[in-house]
């Protein structure tokens, strides 16, 4: 899992721990060319795997299999949104200067030219040599060699519920049609194939939001990432350190402790994440709290220590709605009062 946007893409894939179960369903999704499908709670590292499985996971993978050079393979990302449609995947056509063009003979008449391949367009096109797309991409410079890629269709259950089912055929069989560079008078459509040897490898997530089609799920290698339980905090720890490294001290177990019992509570609209976790810990770790006895490092204090007043305002950062910011808090006060008694 990974928080900052200060890092570089390989850091971020050095720090990802993935559950061991993660990786089985990863190469056996390879074995089989299925896309991977990942399910679970925000911040539980689905989307970052994909950049785990671009760095590391399948470029070691086809090394063993067929003697792969190793090198990180390109990762194209899809975004997908509530008005998504199955060729945006492909390719986008910008019929507004299309239209435009058609009424001005100083832009380009090459209906080409309005053309921008989005994430699986790309994986797709790039698994061929430049003289198969030249049509496409006329600028050799443009290509940036053949090769398999990575391609993330995050959030899927954010489209439209037509939208699975209408890219059946694509991700399976890996190829789109462009209609917009039909010739007149032909009824041929421009029509682009993977190259099956390097066939792009698809990860797709969700969030839970919306039942996916039984179809479009046979068609997939699924896998639910389970967020970290409180048996397993040496597993959130590593995580968190390895994002955070100075998460460590009575501070830092004092936070993963109430972390655990704020996720615990009953009837939250959301619970925080792992990402919310390293949030909280750096602004608890980076505030000069008054109050501390003299030469007290702030990671060896317990939250039973600090001003519960600022402690309480920083809880913003855990709960997102002015019901769970209160019960957050009232948690707060009860894990702390049996402390300050003692």
């Amino acid at each position: 899992m990974h928080f900052s946007d200060e890092i570089s893409e390989d850091q971020r894939a050095d720090i990802y721990i993935a559950d061991p179960q993660l990786l089985i369903a990863a190469e056996v999704a390879l074995e089989l060319g299925m896309p991977l499908l990942l399910a679970g709670e925000p911040g539980t590292g689905k989307t970052t795997f994909a950049n785990f499985l671009a760095a590391r996971l399948a470029p070691e993978w086809y090394k063993r299999q067929q003697g792969g050079d190793g090198k990180r393979l390109p990762l194209y990302t899809f975004e997908t949104k509530s008005n998504s449609i199955a060729s945006d995947l492909f390719y986008r056509y910008d019929h507004l200067r299309r239209f435009h063009a058609s009424h001005d003979k100083e832009m380009s008449q090459k209906n080409r030219d309005y053309l921008s391949f989005e994430a699986l367009g790309k994986a797709i096109m790039f698994s061929l040599p430049w003289e198969k797309i030249e049509d496409l991409l006329p600028n050799r410079e443009e290509h940036p060699g053949v090769g398999r890629a990575v391609v993330l269709i995050d959030e899927i259950d954010k489209a439209p519920r037509d939208f699975p089912n209408d890219i059946l055929n694509e991700v399976e069989r890996l190829y789109f049609r462009i209609p917009e560079l039909q010739t007149p008078g032909q009824s041929t459509v421009r029509q682009v194939n993977a190259n099956p040897d390097l066939r792009p490898l698809l990860v797709l997530t969700s969030n839970n939001e919306r039942n996916l089609p039984p179809a479009f799920l046979r068609r997939c290698v699924f896998h639910h990432i389970d967020f970290p339980k409180r048996n397993e905090l040496a597993r959130l720890r590593d995580i968190i350190q390895a994002n955070l490294a100075q998460a460590r001290g009575a501070l830092a177990e004092d936070a993963f402790d109430f972390f655990f019992k704020v996720r615990e509570l009953h009837n939250l609209d959301k619970a925080p994440t792992s990402a919310e976790l390293v949030q909280w810990l750096r602004v608890l770790l980076k505030r000069q709290w008054q109050g501390l006895p003299a030469g007290m490092a702030v990671s060896e204090a317990r939250l039973s220590q600090l001003p519960p007043e600022q402690v309480h305002a920083t809880l913003g950062v855990l709960a997102k709605t002015e019901q769970d910011l209160q019960k957050v808090q009232a948690a707060l006060t009860a894990h702390i009062k049996p402390k300050s008694a003692n």
